[in-house]
This record gives C-alpha cells, sequence and structure tokens, in this order.
C-alpha cells in the first residue's frame, strides 16, 4: 500500500479538493498502482449516525472527480465531515469487500444478536439488581455497522457505511444515503448488505432502570 498526502483541510471546496487530488495523483501513481480508494467520513449530528463511503477505481483520471464529488455528496446531505482522503494501492483490495446478503437476512442477523446481547447483560450484577426490583426489561444499545456494496459504471466499486445503535435508524439513513450516491451516477443499483459487530469484544459500559426498562449500553474496549 502507498499512502498519499492529505487531499483534503477543513474549509476546503469541493473544487480545491480536485485540484489537490489532481496533483497527488500526478505525483504518487505509479505503474505498480492497481487500484485507488477514496472515501469520506463523518457524522449526521441531528441523526446520531457516523458514515463512512468509499470508492474504489483502477483509473487514476478519475480520482480527483471522484474525490470532489464524495465532497460535496457529504457536505450537500448536511453531515459533519470528519475525513476525506485516499490511499493509492499495489493490489486490487475491493475483491475483499463484498456484502451481498439482502436486508431481510441482515435483520434477521440483528434480531439474534440482540438476544443474545440481552442475556448475557442479564448475567450483570446491575442488571439482576434492577430486574429483583421489579424492572421488567432488558433493552441493549450498541452500535450497529451496516454496510452496503453498490454496482457502478463508473468505478470498479462503491461501498456505503451507517453507524448508529438504532436498526431502524441506521437502515433509513443509508438508504437515503444509498439514493442520493446513485442520483449522482456514482452507483447504479445496490448489490447487497452486511451487518457488523464484533460481538466478542463488546463490553457494557452503562446500566439504567428507568421503570420497567433496563437499559444496557454496551461498547468496545479502548485500545
Amino acid at each position: 500500500m502507498m499512502s498519499s498526502p492529505e487531499i483534503w483541510e477543513r474549509f476546503d471546496t469541493p473544487r480545491k479538493v480536485r485540484v489537490k487530488t489532481k496533483k497527488c495523483i500526478e505525483e504518487r501513481w505509479k505503474d505498480t498502482t492497481k487500484e485507488c480508494e477514496i472515501w469520506v467520513s463523518g457524522r449526521d449530528r441531528e441523526e446520531d449516525v457516523s458514515f463512512d463511503i468509499r470508492i474504489y477505481t483502477n483509473d487514476p483520471k478519475k480520482v480527483p472527480g471522484f474525490a470532489e464529488q464524495l465532497l460535496d455528496l457529504a457536505e450537500a446531505s448536511g453531515t459533519k465531515v470528519y475525513d476525506l482522503s485516499l490511499e493509492l494501492r499495489e493490489s486490487q483490495v475491493s475483491d475483499e469487500e463484498a456484502h451481498k446478503k439482502d436486508i431481510v437476512t441482515v435483520e434477521r442477523t440483528y434480531d439474534e444478536q440482540q438476544t443474545l446481547l440481552v442475556n448475557r447483560a442479564k448475567a450483570d450484577e446491575r442488571v439482576r439488581q434492577a430486574l429483583a426490583e421489579g424492572a421488567k426489561n432488558v433493552v441493549v444499545f450498541a452500535d450497529i455497522n451496516l454496510l452496503c456494496e453498490m454496482d457502478s459504471e463508473v468505478a470498479r466499486k462503491v461501498i456505503g457505511e451507517a453507524i448508529a445503535d438504532d436498526f431502524e435508524t441506521t437502515v433509513n439513513w443509508l438508504v437515503k444515503m444509498i439514493e442520493r450516491i446513485k442520483n449522482r451516477g456514482l452507483a447504479t443499483k445496490v448489490i447487497g448488505y452486511e451487518l457488523w459487530r464484533n460481538l466478542d469484544r463488546l463490553e457494557i459500559y452503562e446500566v439504567d432502570a428507568d421503570g420497567d426498562d433496563v437499559c444496557v449500553w454496551l461498547g468496545y474496549p479502548a485500545k
């Protein structure tokens, strides 16, 4: 992997990003470069959803335009942009990005995971105490990483990802972003979805008993 310098700084316009990216590609793209990954990440603070959009291409001429469009797409959606960057790679890493499940299968997997997390939470002393004192329901919250693979006529692959702790919110937000991506001509259709959570690493960090409900928040330990 060949890393590239910053192509975006706060307050950079999409047009400026295009110019900086073009210069970067002219300087860094080599005969051994097989693929470029361009991504934008940020957060919709109103919906409380984090996101990541990645475009893969093996055409250096398209990279500046993709960078410009990704920034413009994120800003036009009213989100806070945290990062816009790219990496030049000597292999086609997009082949490893395969998300082909239908949304019904993904939702079934989510429900199964929630059941496992509820059962795990019930073993926590704080939760057991709340249930003993009259609480009836255990409700768990843990971030959901929902990925979507999209077919494209202009790029090798487009991947969208939304992260939130509510399944319906995550799905609805990602579906809206997919439509914006398609309307920009960056993708043509959805290939499939993937739900990612590392259940083995999730740890309880907060428990709050409120009436009939015991709310349990889980997260990943700091590295």
